[in-house]
Formats: C-alpha cells, structure tokens, sequence
C-alpha cells in the first residue's frame, strides 16, 4: 500500500501549474505521500480498526523510514537534524491529516465539505518554502480538492479484502474547464 501511494504521489499532475500547481520539491513529495496513505486510512476505517490497525501502522512506519533515508542521503542531514525535521513533519502532517478528518466528518453539506478540504490543503499545501502562499493557489487547491474526493469515492466500494491487502486502485484525475471567453 506505501508503495502504491508513493508511486500515485509521483505523478507530474500535481506539480503542473495547469493542473494540482504544487511547488515541485521534497517536503510537498512527502506530503503528497502522506495524503494518499491519509486517503487509503479513510477506506480502512471502514472496516474493523483489528482488521486495518497492524497494515495502517506498517505503511506509516514505512512513510517514516523512508524520509530518514531521504534526509539523510538527499540532504545530507545527521542523526540530530533528522530527528528534529522528522518530527516536525511528522506533526505538521498529524495537524493535516486531523483538520481534513473532522471536514470529512462533519455533518455539513456536501459543498461545505468540499469547502473545508479545500481550504485545510490551500493552507497546509500551496505554500513556498518560506511559508508563502504560491500563485494559483485556490485554484491548485480546488484541483487537488476534487482529486482527493475522487479518491475516497473510489475507494469507498473497493473490495474489503483487496485493500486489507493493500491493493489499491486510483481513480483518474479532475478535468479543467478551459476559462471562458469574456
């Protein structure tokens, strides 16, 4: 399932400022990662927490490991710094993962839903390295929105024992409308 979700998170659609308009760099990798396991977690939670509770923890752990591997190779960085980034990472995404929970679970209307996912990735994703909020941002966020819905809906009928087995499937991508003529 962590490979799955890395793999999906590679795609160059949510870094195409036409489509997702993501800034194209390691923590927004990471955090495309992080958000296809928080969208495989939704689908899990369907099914009894004994059943999903070991392959949930085994993907996350995964999730960990491998951004040790990446600070430490990619960047260079030492047991202390790893220590420090991972777990600010590891929190920040935590703080993401429970603000897009309670949009999901909240009793509103569908389009205040869509609202509110929205609006915990524009602020939690389409942002530049120094915290800034990049161009397109809405937009990107709108995208990315749809996409994450697309996902769960897909997933909300898979087949119990499949993903208990960590097989997902992806659905496709959102189409943009070209903008109209004035």
């Amino acid at each position: 399932m962590y490979f799955l979700c890395g793999k999906q998170a590679a795609l160059p659609e949510f870094c195409d400022p036409k489509l997702g308009g993501l800034d194209d760099r390691y923590y927004v990798r990471y955090q495309l990662t992080v958000l296809h396991c928080w969208i495989c977690h939704v689908r899990l939670r369907q099914e009894p927490k004994a059943a999903y509770e070991l392959l949930f923890k085994e993907m996350m752990e995964k999730v960990w490991a491998q951004t040790e591997l990446d600070l430490s190779g990619k960047f260079e960085m030492g047991f202390l710094q790893i220590s420090k980034y991972l777990k600010e990472m590891q929190f920040g995404w935590h703080g993401t993962a429970r603000a897009l929970d309670a949009a999901l679970e909240s009793n509103a209307q569908e389009d205040e839903i869509r609202a509110e996912l929205q609006s915990v990735l524009q602020r939690n994703m389409y942002t530049d390295a120094e915290g800034d909020a990049l161009p397109g941002a809405e937009a990107g966020a709108a995208w990315l929105t749809e996409y994450v819905l697309t996902q769960i809906n897909k997933h909300r009928n898979a087949e119990s024992a499949d993903v208990l087995n960590g097989i997902v499937q992806w659905g496709g991508m959102p189409v943009v409308e070209e903008a109209k003529a004035s």
